[in-house]
């Protein structure tokens, strides 16, 4: 009997301890990828997570998932902090003469999305697939959830950090100066009326 327990030990201890099976994701013809995670392609919807997915390769796992969660926090990043900025040119001449004019225009427009410095600290990974490549390489799918209460404590940080950061020794004595100032001109003012 206490063989047996320990054979049955044994085997649920291997089972809890398996690996994660690397799924093949096209053959070695070229094909197109024929699936992708469904939570790469329509993300979660919740009230209490925000969710960012990314998706990397590399001939190291390690690298391809660090990659992946790097882009995924980027785009968490984006949503909390980011910044659309376009700019548009149009330009039209005309070519030619009389009768044998042509109009020559170009339009360009240039769109950047700018995401400043922005902590994105607290999150999960809430999903990772792993496949590889025709190529062998690693491709990664990540997807990271950030709660909105961790959110509510990042903001509570920043400010408590900027409000920290204030010099009030500096604003101190710049108020006693102007204070200084302002009471010596009305002093000079008095002065030079008697």
């Amino acid at each position: 009997m206490k063989y047996l327990l320990i054979v049955f030990l044994g085997l649920v201890m291997t089972a809890c301890s398996g690996n994660y099976k690397v799924k093949q994701e096209a053959s070695k013809n070229n094909d197109m990828l024929k699936e992708v995670p469904k939570w790469f392609v329509v993300k979660p919807v919740s009230k209490n997570y925000m969710y960012g997915s990314g998706v990397a390769t590399s001939p190291d796992l390690n690298l391809a998932i660090k990659k992946a969660n790097l882009i995924a926090k980027a785009e968490i990043a984006d949503i909390i902090n980011g910044e659309m900025n376009e700019r548009a040119t149009f330009f039209s001449t005309e070519v030619g003469r009389d009768k044998g004019k042509t109009t020559v225009q170009e339009f360009d427009r240039t769109i950047v999305n700018v995401i400043s410095k922005t902590a994105v600290v607290g999150y999960e990974i809430a999903e990772q697939e792993i496949f590889t490549t025709a190529f062998d390489e690693y491709r990664v799918y990540i997807l990271i959830q950030f709660s909105y209460d961790d959110q509510n404590k990042l903001w509570e940080k920043i400010i408590n950090d900027s409000v920290s950061q204030i010099n009030t020794t500096a604003i101190k004595d710049a108020n006693i100066k102007a204070i200084d100032k302002e009471y010596i001109d009305t002093y000079n003012k008095i002065i030079t009326k008697e």
